[in-house]
């Protein structure tokens, strides 16, 4: 009775110690990213890998929080599942909806009814070999372009002339 009862309370630590909870104290940027976790009691643990989907990745800011597992059990070897930072987290987002999100408030929102809303306090770059927008465009704020512009099949640029309304030919843009 007695090693049965020792049995169960092995069996007990072990499935304990499969899963923590843990706050992230540092990150080591590699192909696979190594984390410094602090778990219970102040036992803190380097060197465990995070698994992050394939093509999302993010490097969190000390004091996110993270889910770890132990495969073996004795904590020896620990991966982290997931993790996340609470404090950044938006909080409007309705069922459904998706976003990817930083500290400085930069974020994409895939919100419900087919709408996409990102937020930059400074820019959004793009860049690619072409970019084409299909349907309405609305511009607020000053627009700047760099080369050739065409609009209908007409280029807009220094060598753009028409004829005036009061019978005199158009100068150069400037």
């Amino acid at each position: 009775m007695r090693s049965m009862r020792r049995l169960s309370e092995k069996m007990q630590r072990g499935l304990g110690n499969l899963l923590a909870r843990a706050v992230l104290a540092g990150v080591q940027q590699n192909r696979l990213q190594s984390l410094q976790l602090q778990l219970l009691a102040g036992e803190v643990k380097d060197g465990v890998e995070l698994f992050e989907p394939y093509g999302i990745t993010g490097h969190a800011l000390p004091g996110a929080e993270a889910a770890v597992a132990f495969i073996d059990g004795s904590r020896t070897h620990g991966i982290a599942l997931v993790q996340t930072d609470r404090r950044y987290r938006p909080v409007d987002l309705a069922p459904g909806e998706v976003a990817l999100f930083n500290h400085e408030g930069t974020c994409v929102v895939l919100r419900n009814g087919g709408r996409i809303e990102m937020t930059a306090a400074t820019e959004v770059a793009i860049q690619t070999g072409r970019l084409a927008l299909t349907g309405d465009l609305a511009v607020t704020g000053n627009t700047t372009f760099t080369g050739t512009v065409t609009a209908n099949g007409k280029r807009i640029d220094e060598s753009h002339r028409h004829p005036g309304d009061s019978g005199g030919t158009t100068g150069a843009v400037l």
